[in-house]
């Protein structure tokens, strides 16, 4: 989505955590006589997990688009030095929350669907242990998304191996058994309630200081967590392969409403929600980025006759 906004004049391009912002100033529905969800500044503070406008000299991550500069500006007008680029605590909170989320539950989902290898890591053997951390050296060599930092490696390693007492809880291929999902639970609740006292509030000194702090042990500990996610699913062929096809759908969607030019193609109940002082393009961006998956591959059948449906059919 990205690119194909900037190929075609949007030079803002596309960003996951602006749109979400834009999603809750702008183009989500709850009263008819104000645009988005009317949220505090405590709330909207709380969705920003890079509080920065695009173009700031900052990196590849932004939290609200020029469009939403007035929303922005209103959210952060409380911080006494408007260079002021902290998380407020309640993002601070929230980022940990989706860490250990995306840690522990991830974890525990892909070991049940049988793609992490859980109980290889607590047999005696091993060499799947060495393969994965031999992994995690290459990925952190190379750089790129995912990858712990090279100059780290060391502290990560270390770090998941003194996790080893966490995984001979799990010594077989996950079956069901009451006796199996007891155990998980058992060990998840551990977990979560580790990470949860590992973030601890605090008064900043200055304003380089964030409102929390969290143990350095712990971060390293859920980084490697999530490592496992990516050496046995994110970075697979089957993924990979899956992820392909759905950039062909976005692809196809984009193209298909940008010639669409009176929108005639667009569910209303989407249609009714867009903004009419921004471009063709971003509105398109806006269509797509409100529905979900399977509303999207369902409209993309649909589109391309694939699976043309019926005229009865609600969209």
């Amino acid at each position: 989505m990205n690119d194909l906004l900037r190929e075609n004049g949007c030079d803002e391009g596309y960003e996951g955590n602006a749109q979400s912002f834009r999603i809750v100033t702008k183009l989500a529905l709850h009263r008819d006589k104000y645009p988005g969800l009317d949220l505090t500044r405590c709330a909207l503070n709380a969705v920003l997990k890079y509080p920065w406008m695009n173009g700031s000299g900052q990196e590849r991550k932004w939290g609200a688009y020029s469009h939403e500069r007035e929303d922005f500006s209103w959210a952060r007008e409380l911080y006494s030095d408007p260079g002021d680029r902290r998380k407020s605590v309640e993002a601070e909170i929230m980022d940990w929350a989706d860490d250990i989320t995306y840690a522990v539950h991830d974890l525990e989902d892909f070991y049940r669907a049988g793609l992490i290898p859980l109980e290889l890591f607590a047999s005696g053997e091993n060499s799947e242990k060495e393969q994965f951390l031999n992994g995690v050296k290459l990925r952190a060599e190379k750089g790129g998304p995912g990858s712990v930092n090279k100059n780290k490696v060391s502290d990560y390693i270390d770090a998941f191996k003194a996790l080893g007492l966490v995984f001979p809880v799990v010594t077989e291929p996950y079956r069901g058994s009451r006796l199996q999902r007891a155990t998980l639970r058992t060990q998840n609740s551990g977990l979560i309630s580790r990470y949860i006292s590992a973030l601890k509030l605090q008064i900043p000194a200055d304003n380089e200081e964030s409102y929390v702090s969290i143990n350095e042990d712990f971060r390293l500990e859920i980084a490697m967590l999530k490592q496992l996610t990516w050496h046995y699913v994110i970075l697979t062929p089957s993924l990979a392969t899956q992820q392909y096809g759905l950039q062909k759908i976005i692809s196809d969607l984009f193209n298909i409403y940008k010639d669409d030019k009176e929108f005639r193609l667009v569910p209303s109940w989407i249609l009714c929600n867009l903004e009419d002082d921004v471009s063709h393009e971003r509105k398109v961006a806006d269509i797509i980025s409100s529905m979900t998956d399977a509303q999207a591959i369902q409209m993309h059948q649909r589109l391309t006759g694939a699976h043309p449906g019926s005229i009865r059919d609600w969209i």
